[in-house]
């Protein structure tokens, strides 16, 4: 058996040792009849002074280290200050240095301590206000409100009236000469003059931001305004390089500050990265900061459904094109939000619904939780428009949800269309070709496997008979087209091929003659470069379905291939 020392089993059994008393470990009951922050010298009869009990106990908390009256780290290191009524702050004087009163009545009483601890207090210090939350009375607080709200309401009244003359002027030239309410040239002084006044809205604004007691009264909502209008205005190109950094710094330093105190909600960290990220203004701090706080999944579980459906349209929106280095930072604002999207699944309107479930598609996320998401809207698939079915189409692809019968549906549902255009035609045989791959010939459905690709190559048919109504964006988009087509043994008709192989020759004819910058004559919209291997698989395709096709395409692909016209794709 394991001896163990006396001193040790006397500590075992509830003692604790002083370091002020000479006589070695004490037990609990002389612990409780004289506590350790007793000097060693005081004598312990002292106690029985004229005091009583309460003077023992006021010179206990007077010598006990915990009430030196020094800020804790649960206090605001900004707030000294006294805040108003009804609003959360730094404590009082006489809640933060509790010692200067215990002290005061140890002298009263007759004690012999005289030391006091002085409380230290921040000169200029500025109170931390907390926006959410609700007073003793159960009303809201009020909102702090500065200088900035009205800068912003100058820029956003000028920016929407902008807007509206902007979708007036197209409106105008879609409808042709007979409908001018104003002259183009009108409309193009009034937004100049817009511009200049936002502009010098702007410079107030920035001045503003210079001052951090202004930027560290300012409310939440208005630092969240404040961002808006920065990236809204840099997106534009309406403010310069100079005042968009400035701005972005100062809201930069106050995200971090209050990051610190631990004063911003959920949703407005998910605001505030959105913001960060698809304007891709990179800082360090704030960005690691804001990944770690986006790591707590359990913090957004409460986040409404307007702020859900607002970062998703502004993620998805801002997608293309986007920086690489942002990617994983907008999976992480996803990923946040996924808890909550499937608690509300049965919240969405079917529009928001499908936009939701695109938003993580096209940033290559099927989390598992939003599938409930993607099988309630298969259930609305005679709801939903032919545009709506061939985005949902791409969505359950994406999900590994698409069955047989869903896609016949949505198949069906896109072939009522009057016009097909390139994302119904595409999407439709790319699920037409999911389907396919997943036909076995073994197993108990042996006996049904060539009636289902029959099946499906009489879908693609309904699809491929309509190709000529649509027109195509790029090279790639055709030969994955006419790759299914071959694949899959789809017959097509001859007027639909005619038109593929020949929107492949005008772009072909754009890269060979353009060569400095790849504008599309017909769209005005930069063009990708078509490559050597491309231009062998439309030449081999065109072969296999006869030159005469289009004997053009054929004589400028053999130029090619003999001039070198189109690059390599190891030169890209």
């Amino acid at each position: 058996m394991l001896r163990t020392p006396a001193r040790r089993c006397l500590r075992l059994r509830g003692t604790l040792p002083c370091a002020s008393d000479s006589a070695g470990p004490r037990s609990c009951g002389s612990l409780l009849r004289c506590p350790p922050c007793v000097p060693a010298n005081q004598p312990r009869n002292s106690q029985r002074d004229k005091g009583g009990l309460s003077s023992s106990l006021t010179l206990c908390l007077g010598h006990c280290p915990l009430f030196d009256g020094t800020p804790r780290r649960w206090q605001s290191s900004y707030g000294a200050a006294p805040t108003a009524a009804g609003s959360f702050g730094a404590p009082s004087m006489s809640s933060v240095a509790p010692s200067a009163a215990l002290h005061s009545s140890i002298n009263q009483s007759g004690s012999t301590a005289t030391s006091t601890a002085a409380p230290s207090t921040q000169q200029g210090s500025i109170t931390v206000t907390y926006s959410p939350g609700s007073d003793s009375s159960g009303d809201g607080l009020t909102l702090p409100t500065t200088v900035l709200t009205g800068h912003c309401d100058v820029i956003s009244e000028t920016l929407s009236k902008v807007d509206e003359l902007l979708q007036q002027k197209k409106a105008q030239e879609a409808l042709g000469t007979g409908a001018d309410i104003l002259t183009a040239e009108g409309i193009d002084e009034m937004v100049d003059e817009l511009k200049e006044i936002t502009s010098s809205e702007v410079e107030v604004l920035v001045g503003q931001m210079r001052l951090p007691a202004v930027v560290q009264k300012a409310g939440m909502h208005e630092l969240r305004r404040s961002l808006y209008y920065a990236t809204s205005l840099k997106a534009r190109d309406w403010v310069g390089e100079a005042q968009y950094t400035t701005l972005m710094r100062a809201l930069t330093v106050e995200f971090l500050r209050r990051d610190s105190e631990g004063v911003l909600a959920p949703d407005d960290v998910l605001y505030i990265t959105t913001q960060m990220v698809t304007a891709n203004f990179y800082n360090r701090h704030l960005w690691n900061r804001m990944e770690k706080s986006l790591l707590l999944l359990r913090n957004f579980e409460t986040i409404d459904m307007a702020t859900i459906k607002a970062l998703s349209t502004k993620l998805f929106k801002t997608r293309r094109g986007c920086a690489r280095e942002t990617l994983d930072v907008r999976r992480k604002i996803l990923s946040a939000m996924v808890r909550r999207v499937s608690t509300l699944a049965n919240e969405f309107d079917l529009p928001s619904l499908l936009g939701l479930l695109q938003c993580y598609t096209t940033h290559d996320m099927a989390p598992q939780p939003l599938q409930a998401l993607a099988i309630r809207a298969t259930n609305h698939v005679g709801e939903l428009t032919p545009q709506e079915c061939a985005t949902l189409s791409h969505v359950l692809r994406r999900f590994r949800l698409l069955r047989l019968e869903t896609c016949e549906r949505l198949v069906d549902r896109i072939c009522t269309s009057d016009e097909l255009n390139q994302h119904m035609a595409h999407s439709a045989l790319q699920a037409i070709r999911t389907c396919y791959n997943q036909v076995s010939d073994a197993g108990r459905n042996a006996l049904h496997a060539e009636p289902t690709r029959q099946k499906l190559r009489a879908m693609g048919e309904q699809i491929c008979c309509r190709l000529q109504e649509a027109s195509f964006p790029s090279m790639r988009v055709i030969l994955h087209v006419l790759d299914i087509i071959v694949t899959l043994r789809i017959y097509v008709p001859k007027k639909s091929l005619q038109s593929l192989f020949h929107q492949a020759h005008q772009m072909v004819q754009v890269v060979v003659e353009q060569k400095d910058d790849l504008i599309d004559p017909n769209t005005g919209k930069r063009v990708r470069p078509i490559t050597m291997e491309q231009g062998r698989q439309l030449h081999a395709l065109l072969l296999h379905y006869g030159s005469d096709l289009c004997p053009e395409l054929q004589t400028l692909l053999k130029e090619c291939f003999k001039d070198g016209l189109l690059p390599d794709e190891a030169s890209l």
